[in-house]
């Protein structure tokens, strides 16, 4: 038994140590995530993901345009450089849908808003900050 639970300790145990040493959300990211409300009014808690950037993602279910034209306001109020737009229309059995995103950058910071639409809705947006 002790032979079959050893990789699973080990492996849990190096997880654990690696959590450690992996950095979380810093303090220039967290602030810029939260320097102004997100669409709708939401003030969420940045998170950490893998890669070492933070992200929130705010429950949406209005249309693309209106979140992004959001977005795009707010950053360039905020001092962002607003970069590239990328947007993908399509459609499916299930109706039609929209991916996309916009890129801004400002003081070694890079922000990016993604999103995902079925039928005129935004389904999945995620709003990400990482150190360049």
């Amino acid at each position: 038994m002790a032979i079959i639970l050893a990789p699973l300790i080990l492996f849990s145990a190096i997880n654990g140590l690696g959590a450690l040493f992996t950095a979380g959300c810093s303090d220039a990211e967290r602030a810029a995530l939260t320097e102004f409300p997100h669409y709708g009014g939401i003030i969420a808690e940045p998170e950490d993901n893998a890669e070492g950037s933070c992200y929130v993602t705010p429950p949406v279910g209005d249309a693309p345009d209106d979140v992004i034209a959001y977005y795009r306001e707010q950053l360039t109020e905020h001092g962002w450089t607003l970069d590239d737009a990328d947007r993908q229309e399509g459609e499916t059995s299930e109706g039609a849908y929209e991916i996309g995103s916009i890129t801004a950058h400002r003081e070694g910071l890079f922000w990016e808003v993604t999103y995902e639409a079925e039928e005129g809705r935004m389904i999945t947006l995620v709003v990400e900050v990482s150190e360049s």
